[in-house]
């Protein structure tokens, strides 16, 4: 950001929202406004990097853990202009569970894993 000339945008962020954090991505933002302003359901399509990388652990641990429900991995070809992979990400107000999907080779959305959240030693 601050080598496009939003220095002060990237300021403004480190200091008001709490969820970023190293090496972050602007979508963090988003992310954290979003499940803020939003009282029962958010749906986001994002590059899948806040997953693993350690810019997303607090926003994983206090926010995704506690709200998300669906996940889906949808690729590389989700946004034209870039090549990353994406996910949709489907949060919710609870949610006992998260399921992961993703499409497989026919275009189809298949179910890989679905997780009890108290089976998590994070909550």
């Amino acid at each position: 950001m601050v080598n496009i000339g939003l220095g002060n945008e990237r300021k403004y962020i480190i200091e008001n929202y709490k969820y970023v954090s190293g090496n972050w991505d602007i979508y963090m933002a988003f992310f954290e406004k979003g499940l803020t302003l939003s009282k029962n359901i958010l749906c986001y399509i994002s590059p899948d990097k806040w997953l693993s990388r350690p810019f997303g652990l607090k926003f994983r641990e206090q926010c995704m853990i506690p709200k998300m429900c669906k996940i889906l991995h949808v690729g590389n070809k989700i946004f034209e202009s870039v090549r990353v992979d994406g996910v949709i990400s489907l949060f919710v107000k609870k949610s006992d569970n998260i399921t992961t999907l993703k499409f497989d080779e026919s275009k189809k959305v298949k179910v890989v894993n679905i997780l009890s959240k108290k089976s998590l030693f994070i909550l």
